[in-house]
């Protein structure tokens, strides 16, 4: 497969397969910045952004999401989610205006489905009860510090339609792996500071309507300076919405570190030391706060305790990988789908970060064949 090598506005070089999509781009610090920088990433990315939110208008979430906002009490949740994000974050809405003017969809559509998980708890507030599951449980991170590695999953639509963001705005620069239509980055991403972070889905029971939703707080973590940083922006700074998982790592002292955000200020820090494989799912592992625990991560988590300590980053790879539990595996694609897999999402990606050397690899199909489609250095 024919690649070629870009150099990043911070250094870091990036050799990719021609077939993988890049939007490269600098811009100033102010709101009209920001804004053009959303409108150019839209217009770019028309096609797939209004595909995908056709499809899931019609059939999907956001199709339940447009209901209640169009009730007396969506009308209330909607216009003070909307204050709230736009008090702390005008640089953000102004991105996603420019996305939604660009892309050619509807600026409210485009603005709960960048709050979805915390508009819809609201909307359809969790019980111990529901069956329901609203998102499907969203990817896999095992950590064997100095390596971290990740399964990215989402729904199939996004499948061929991701894209790399290479961005400068005003002093920081920063990478992140892009859904169409979504602020960067709800999957991965690093910036100029040497601080990177991959996320995980999780689904506290409770909400704060006054709290900010994930995919903002991600997107302000690639301005994070440093990992203490990145650390007050994840736990102490802002107030969540529902809640996130975070794998934050520092590139430049070699530190990962695993964090846990619920509503309300609520938070675990933890610190992977050497020789402590850690995997985390999607649900809580060190916070106590009620939530959905999900099948699939009840499984994923349950067969990481079959399987034999990692070693080495051959390991990490080759569990995330797993395909054994036919029902809900830890990798997701067409052959788990014939066998079985019920979990309802698509791996999309896998990436494979190394901190002390400051490196990233990122793989095509199962990370088992170590198809290596894009190398990232001096991170």
């Amino acid at each position: 497969m024919a690649s070629s090598c870009v150099l990043l506005s911070f250094i870091a070089l990036i050799c990719v397969s021609n077939a993988l999509e890049m939007f490269e781009g600098t811009y100033g610090s102010g709101r009209d910045e920001h804004y053009r920088f959303g409108f150019e990433v839209g217009t770019k990315y028309q096609a797939w952004i209004k595909e995908k939110y056709q499809t899931m208008g019609a059939t999907g979430l956001l199709a339940d999401l447009r209901a209640y906002r169009e009730t007396e009490d969506g009308t209330r949740t909607y216009e003070t989610m909307l204050y709230v994000h736009n008090k702390t974050f005008p640089m953000y809405i102004a991105e996603l205006e420019g996305i939604a003017v660009g892309s050619g969809v509807d600026f409210k559509d485009v603005f709960v489905w960048n709050i979805r998980e915390s508009f819809d708890t609201v909307a359809d507030p969790w019980t111990a009860s529901k069956e329901k599951i609203r998102t499907p449980d969203q990817c896999s991170d095992y950590v064997l510090h100095p390596y971290e590695a990740h399964n990215e999953d989402g729904d199939r639509i996004n499948e061929g339609k991701m894209y790399f963001v290479n961005a400068t705005i005003g002093n920081t620069s920063f990478v992140g792996y892009t859904y169409p239509g979504d602020l960067v980055t709800g999957a991965f991403g690093f910036n100029s500071y040497h601080i990177g972070f991959t996320l995980n889905y999780v689904a506290p029971y409770a909400v704060d309507e006054h709290g900010l939703g994930r995919g903002f707080i991600s997107r302000d973590l690639l301005t994070a300076t440093s990992l203490q940083d990145a650390i007050e922006r994840c736990t102490t700074r802002y107030p969540h919405a529902t809640g996130h998982n975070f794998q934050l790592m520092d590139f430049s002292t070699g530190r990962i570190v695993n964090i846990e955000s619920a509503p309300f200020l609520t938070f675990n820090i933890r610190e992977i030391l050497p020789n402590q494989p850690f995997f985390h799912a999607n649900a809580y592992l060190n916070l106590t706060v009620k939530q959905d625990y999900d099948a699939s991560s009840r499984h994923r988590l349950d067969r990481i305790h079959q399987l034999p300590k990692p070693t080495s980053p051959k390991d990490l790879l080759t569990d995330l990988g797993d395909q054994e539990d036919k029902v809900q595996p830890i990798f997701h694609d067409e052959k788990s789908l014939k066998a079985g897999d019920q979990s309802g999402v698509w791996t999309l990606t896998t990436m494979l970060f190394n901190v002390e050397e400051k490196t990233a690899k990122m793989y095509q199909g199962n990370p088992r064949e170590e198809n290596v489609i894009m190398t990232f250095t001096d991170l």
